[in-house]
């Protein structure tokens, strides 16, 4: 079978992004639909845009290639109509010689291992570097029939990863219901939660004293290094430099304050153990720490605050608002129900037993997902080095 060595340049239009000026962003419809990156981008079709522009520069075609050409870069997507396209994209219009979709299947095999002469990760791309990107290309037959194939078995794949992410949603719907279950008709009494903290604050973004994220630190926390079940996620923190964390005093944490997130996903909880510290945390997140001589059981506290017992007191998620924001005064009227310290421990227990089993059933979907992931991957793997069509003359 012969797969002829061709440069991107050589069977592709590519048009670089070009931001219009600001003034002419809308979000009435006016104009053509704008996009900047891959905020956009959905599993393989761009999502409906959030802004149009009345002044258009550099268009995309429809069905053209969308990549992303600034970190990260080689994400890609296609767009179905035209659209005028930032900076931080390229649109890549496959000519006569190459099938859209095995192209499409190509760049996705790559996207993750886009490489400079040197052999370095680019941080960005820029046209002549997407021109130059190498690739076999079989007969047009052979690509439509590649892309068949392909279509078969990611249709499968897909089945299975969604179903896996279905099972994921109802284990975490599960927790969610027993905990609510859990803590309804409480037995103790009543305090608002600013009556039970020493500190009640949150935290700071490292841009507003004049620093920046590094690559190796002190740990940042986000909201997005907390899972919905209150565990940090490593490979989710940012890091800070100790020059950076001493001047972020009021957002430093210490082992036993309560993170309780007060924007975006609002009401994600999890405890500062001491392996996370030192450690800093921005300003969608709050730092609750308790006085010292009160008989509480933190996790008692931390699945109170994750329940719906103490979310429905948000005005703004009983309004059922998209993205809701807490302010600290808000937080310091919620109401908290607080028994004896033997029934905190023993509703505890109780939790921390089903949260156990429901954890085991998600890893082990977790681990399916990424299974199937992998797959995909290596089915495009074999598309391109020829192994799924060495029947085909």
């Amino acid at each position: 079978m012969s797969w002829d060595t061709k440069k991107l340049g050589e069977i592709c239009e590519i048009t670089a992004g070009q931001s219009p000026e600001g003034k002419f962003y809308n979000h009435t419809k006016e104009g053509l639909p704008f996009y900047q990156g891959k905020k956009l981008f959905g599993d393989k079709f761009l999502l409906e845009p959030n802004t149009w522009t009345s002044k258009t520069t550099k268009l995309a075609k429809p069905d053209d290639i969308l990549m992303s050409v600034r970190a990260p870069v080689g994400s890609i997507n296609i767009t179905k109509k035209e659209v005028c396209i930032g900076r931080g994209l390229a649109a890549i219009h496959p000519r006569d010689s190459i099938d859209r979709d095995f192209l499409f299947y190509y760049l996705k095999s790559i996207e993750n291992s886009l490489t400079g002469s040197s052999g370095a990760v680019f941080n960005s791309i820029n046209k002549t570097q997407i021109e130059n990107i190498q690739m076999l290309l079989p007969s047009l037959p052979v690509q439509k029939q590649i892309v068949e194939r392909l279509d078969i078995a990611f249709a499968d794949i897909d089945k299975a990863i969604s179903a896996t992410e279905v099972n994921i949603e109802n284990a975490e719907a599960l927790f969610s219901k027993t905990l609510n279950n859990t803590l309804e008709g409480g037995l103790g009494e009543e305090f608002l939660l600013g009556e039970l903290c020493e500190v009640l604050t949150k935290g700071t973004t490292p841009t507003s004293v004049g620093h920046k994220f590094i690559d190796e630190g002190i740990n940042f926390i986000k909201i997005e290094s907390i899972t919905n079940q209150g565990n940090f996620i490593p490979e989710k923190m940012a890091y800070i430099d100790e020059e950076c964390h001493e001047s972020l005093k009021r957002s430093q944490l210490i082992p036993g304050d309560i993170l309780f997130s007060i924007a975006g996903a609002l009401g994600r909880t999890a405890i500062v153990t001491d392996d996370i510290v030192p450690a800093n945390t921005n300003q969608a997140l709050a730092i609750i720490r308790l006085k010292k001589h009160l008989k509480i059981n933190k996790d008692y506290l931390k699945y109170v605050l994750n329940s719906n017992l103490t979310l429905s007191q948000s005005d703004s998620l009983k309004a059922g608002v998209a993205q809701q924001n807490l302010s600290l005064s808000q937080l310091k009227t919620y109401q908290i129900n607080i028994p004896t310290q033997q029934i905190q421990n023993d509703i505890v227990e109780k939790i921390d037993s089903i949260k156990e089993k429901i954890n085991t059933f998600i890893e082990s979907n977790q681990t399916k997902l990424n299974q199937y992931k992998s797959l995909k991957t290596s089915v495009l793997n074999q598309a391109f080095s020829g192994e799924l069509t060495k029947d085909v003359a």
